[in-house]
């Protein structure tokens, strides 16, 4: 017997995917924090630009972008942060350093956490250094 789809189901499909978006962005919580880093903030969100997770590396602030991929036919999680995204998440860190002014002399890193196929820490790449902030006036 065939499934008919309907409205609800099309509806729990969108919840389904922004649910693997917040399992993913747990999942690399946990893995920066068993990694040495102090977790300071999730999901800080401004008008221009959203920044995943914020977290110190002893000195250095970084900035993470958490990018999950099920399906690889779109390209690989990697592949997905745009230099428009790049400029958006370079303003938002901005924008958090100067709304929290006791991390403004600190040395700024843009990490990439990438997760591939499943929310699993096998399938994460962290790259860190992703991008430079320079690139960005």
């Amino acid at each position: 017997m065939r499934k008919r789809w309907c409205l609800r189901d099309r509806y729990t499909l969108r919840i389904s995917a922004n649910q693997r978006g917040e399992k993913a962005e747990r999942l690399a919580k946990q893995y920066i924090c068993s990694q040495g880093l102090t977790f300071l903030a999730k999901n800080v969100r401004y008008p221009f630009g959203e920044i995943d997770l914020i977290a110190e590396d002893g000195d250095e602030l970084v900035f993470i972008e958490v990018k999950f991929r099920s399906n690889s036919s779109h390209g690989l999680a990697s592949e997905t942060v745009s230099k428009k995204k790049q400029k958006r998440l370079t303003l938002a860190a901005q924008r958090w350093l100067k709304d929290n002014q006791r991390y403004q002399n600190r040395y700024c890193r843009f990490d990439l956490i990438a997760i591939d196929s499943r929310i699993d820490v096998k399938q994460l790449n962290w790259e860190k250094n992703a991008f430079q902030a320079s690139e960005y006036p």
